[in-house]
């Protein structure tokens, strides 16, 4: 299914999607990088169906005990 098509996800696989995220995120947080533009347009998926955070802009690494 081509996610362009798809109205809705089943709840496993948004639940997959989401599990995702929170993994990504707290990958970046144990980096001391905080990422502030989360948001659809920079979540991007390749073929095997695995996210990728983008657009690091507005991101922020922390320093020392910042």
């Amino acid at each position: 299914m081509h996610l362009r098509t798809a109205t809705r996800f089943p709840e496993e696989r948004a639940r997959f999607y989401a599990a995702q995220v929170a993994i990504a995120i707290g990958h970046l947080h144990n980096k001391h990088i905080i990422y502030r533009d989360l948001k659809p347009e920079n979540i991007l998926m390749d073929e095997d169906g695995y996210i990728c955070l983008t657009d690091f802009g507005l991101a922020k690494i922390l320093k020392d005990n910042a």
